[in-house]
């Protein structure tokens, strides 16, 4: 894709979205938001995988160089 260009729209945390990683092969999206929610998605299909709940907002996500698994930080201190 170009620059700024929209390849694909997801519905996101409710609340607003604060972090998205992405690993290098684009096999695996994740985000995290102010509803307390992390969200992974393959992005290439345009499918969601997986909604994980935990409560307090996501602020940090991070997703391995293999894009098999994902971790987030949350403002409760959980990872």
């Amino acid at each position: 894709a170009k620059t700024a260009e929209r390849v694909r729209q997801h519905t996101g945390p409710s609340g607003g979205t604060h972090e998205v990683a992405i690993d290098p092969g684009g096999k695996l999206a994740a985000a995290g938001g102010a509803d307390g929610t992390l969200r992974v998605y393959n992005p290439a299909a345009g499918e969601q995988l997986k909604v994980l709940q935990n409560g307090a907002p996501v602020f940090a996500v991070a997703v391995e160089p293999t894009g098999r698994r994902a971790a987030a930080g949350t403002a409760d201190g959980v990872v």
